[in-house]
């Protein structure tokens, strides 16, 4: 499969879409000729392979565009669909604190994160958005349950690491050195 350069995520998960990995089997072509009455002495069958694979990254374009709209608007989480580097694309998920003010605000991340848990799983059902392991070879669950199983998991994970959050005040009592250490920033 060769470098797919998928972004991956430290929260809740890696999730993306491939549609590159689709290949038209010879009944997608026979369907195809049929459905655009496209006869076999003017048209190909590589040549119905490759509209049928434009078709695809046009729909793979549409698809983008409206998990886009699903996953927008948050306060506390940074969500982006971004083209993965040779195919499809992938939804980058950050956080955008390193502390919060007040334990209120735990309590309104745990609801945006219920509310991008909810969004994550109507994608993963509706657009073919699967967790993905990026690396070398890319890899890829295959079942939406296998998905939804990740998701769950990341999203327990999550639910504990906004519960040890710090507050403002915390966060500067730490040294310099405990704050590198457990932010890997420096500050």
């Amino acid at each position: 499969m060769g470098a797919i350069n998928y972004g991956s995520n430290n929260i809740i998960g890696s999730f993306g879409y491939s549609w590159i990995n689709y290949f038209p089997s010879e009944e997608d072509i026979k369907q195809y000729r049929e459905d655009y009455d496209l006869s076999e002495e003017d048209y190909s069958d590589e040549d119905i392979e490759n509209r049928i694979l434009d078709d695809s990254h046009d729909m793979m374009e549409e698809d983008m565009e409206e998990v886009r709209r699903h996953l927008c608007g948050y306060k506390y989480y940074d969500v982006k669909v971004e083209y993965g580097y040779y195919e499809g694309f992938y939804i980058d998920i950050d956080d955008k604190f390193l502390y919060l003010d007040s334990y209120e605000q735990k309590k309104e991340m745990q609801k945006e994160l219920t509310t991008l848990k909810k969004e994550l799983t109507y994608v993963i059902k509706n657009f073919g958005i699967r967790v993905c392991y990026p690396g070398w070879c890319t890899g890829w669950e295959e079942e939406i349950k296998d998905s939804l199983k990740v998701l769950n998991e990341g999203v327990r994970e999550e639910r504990k690491r906004i519960n040890s959050m710090r507050t403002e005040k915390q966060f500067w009592k730490l040294t310099k050195e405990e704050r590198n250490k457990i932010y890997g920033l420096c500050f």
